[in-house]
């Protein structure tokens, strides 16, 4: 008997990670802080991971976001992107949120003046981990360039899931591109202030490397940058 249970102990399978996206909300700074007010984030859950892409053009050399917090708990960074002067931010945060349906999401930035910021919210649930797994990005601080930016993830977990968000500026783009191995859904696309962000995301079942392409419907654009983060 007991060699039984732990046979049926040793075969449980391993969580099958959930991911829905939930809505999106845009602002700009003023002060270096913006919040946002009674936000979606998606049904409550005791292992509920609320993941946020931001994705914002700043008026600074090598400017960032600081600090997130979501409904009063304090976000943690998985990836960002980096440049130089007047440079496109984007970036990828995350926290366990177990209690409530919608929160106030607060962005702190290194800089107090921005031409517009987005931030799109996701739920994840059902993980074995609540910290990513593996993190990716591509960015280049040149203006009039092909928007195409990629990413490879060499480990990718079975039953993991997979976000993503991709921001230009210069561009009256109307859709992106999602390409790469990885395939993965586009869930929203906006156009703000004559720049174009985007979000995809993925259950994946399977493991292995994986790319990731990201490109929008505009020959030229400034400031092309991606960012991608897996949670198994």
């Amino acid at each position: 008997m007991l060699a039984n249970k732990l046979r049926r102990a040793a075969a449980a399978p391993l969580s099958i990670g959930s991911i829905s996206y939930i809505t999106f909300v845009d602002g700009s700074f003023s002060s270096g802080t913006v919040t946002f007010n009674s936000v979606s984030i998606g049904a409550a859950s005791s292992d509920r991971v609320i993941a946020l892409y931001i994705g914002g053009g700043f008026s600074g050399a090598d400017q960032y976001v600081s600090s997130v917090t979501i409904g009063g708990i304090s976000a943690s960074e998985a990836v960002r992107t980096n440049g130089g002067s007047n440079f496109r931010h984007n970036s990828i945060w995350y926290a366990t949120v177990p209690t409530g349906t919608t929160a106030t999401i607060v962005v702190n930035a290194s800089y107090s003046s921005t031409n517009n910021l987005l931030v799109f919210v996701s739920r994840i649930v059902d993980l074995n981990s609540t910290t990513p797994v593996a993190t990716a990005s591509d960015y280049t601080d040149a203006q009039s360039v092909g928007p195409e930016r990629s990413v490879n993830l060499d480990a990718v977990y079975n039953n993991s899931v997979v976000f993503a968000g991709y921001g230009v500026g210069g561009s009256a783009a109307t859709n992106t591109d999602w390409s790469g191995s990885m395939n993965l859904t586009e869930e929203d696309f906006q156009n703000v202030g004559n720049s174009s962000y985007t979000i995809a995301q993925k259950a994946n079942r399977d493991s292995g490397s994986k790319s990731v392409v990201a490109s929008v419907n505009d020959a030229s654009v400034n400031r092309p940058g991606l960012v991608v983060a897996t949670w198994h």
